[in-house]
């Protein structure tokens, strides 16, 4: 997952990345259905969070905290 989503060039510091996936995903199988969510659908990363999984719907909104530099 953590190589995927800084092949995406984000822009954000990996230790961002890292923690919006552990808040949205602290469960192995979870970070699996993530990554296999993102990847059917990275616009779920520019603000179509909403029309994810709840997983994808935590990741989208902890990535955009992090992205903002809000919490």
């Amino acid at each position: 997952m953590h190589a995927h989503l800084v092949r995406l060039d984000t822009g954000l510091d990996e230790a961002v990345l890292d923690e919006a996936v552990r808040v949205a995903a602290p469960k192995p199988f979870q970070v699996r259905k993530l990554a296999y969510e993102l990847q059917a659908n990275p616009s779920l990363l520019t603000g179509d969070g909403a029309h994810g999984s709840p997983g994808s719907s935590g990741f989208s909104n902890s990535f955009r905290r992090g992205r903002h530099g809000t919490s």
